[in-house]
């Protein structure tokens, strides 16, 4: 079923809610994709993905609410064997590294979440861009610190991801003096 097709201007909550119409129950189905192609597009041209990304991305975020997201809730909503959705690992883990989404837990167990401030730029329309963590000033390392410290107690991040997280932001600011004295 295609949510205001005609009476709203596109964008991209509109395409999401559309997407995740289309999905739900569809197997993922070549017919699934035929029926989605305007939405899939959409997403797939305002964010730089592809169409496989912007339909787990629309998931997950129509799913946000429900708290963490893992495989088998994907593959339950689109009635597919979560052993194909295996074949999109790769998808989701580049939807993580470009900042849409943060992966928590390891890869046999990962859970799904997408940030409050990508939602944020999704209802404006907009791409959400990460600010690059590399080459940062002393006063942006601590903004950055602060900000994965804050996920950690937010329960975002658990103790072995916010390591993870500081020592990826301090290997990647080797030029800081601070840094070069750990």
């Amino acid at each position: 079923m295609e949510v205001n097709k005609k009476t709203t201007k596109m964008n991209l909550l509109n395409a999401f809610e559309n997407i995740v119409n289309m999905a739900e129950g569809s197997g993922l189905s070549s017919e699934f994709y035929r029926k989605a192609v305007r939405y899939t597009k959409y997403v797939s041209e305002k964010l730089n993905l592809t169409r496989e990304q912007s339909v787990l991305l629309a998931v997950l975020v129509d799913s946000n609410f429900d708290s963490l997201v893992d495989l088998g809730t994907i593959a339950k909503y689109v009635n597919c064997r979560k052993v194909r959705l295996l074949t999109y690992l790769k998808d989701l883990n580049e939807l993580g590294e470009r900042g849409f989404v943060d992966i928590r837990g390891n890869e046999e167990r990962a859970t799904y979440y997408v940030p409050r401030v990508v939602i944020e730029s999704f209802s404006r329309d907009e791409c959400y861009v990460a600010k690059s963590s590399k080459g940062v000033t002393c006063e942006e390392l601590f903004t950055f610190l602060s900000d994965i410290f804050n996920r950690g107690e937010g329960g975002n991040f658990n103790a072995e991801m916010v390591m993870e997280q500081v020592m990826k932001l301090l290997e990647s600011n080797p030029q800081l003096v601070f840094v070069s004295r750990l």
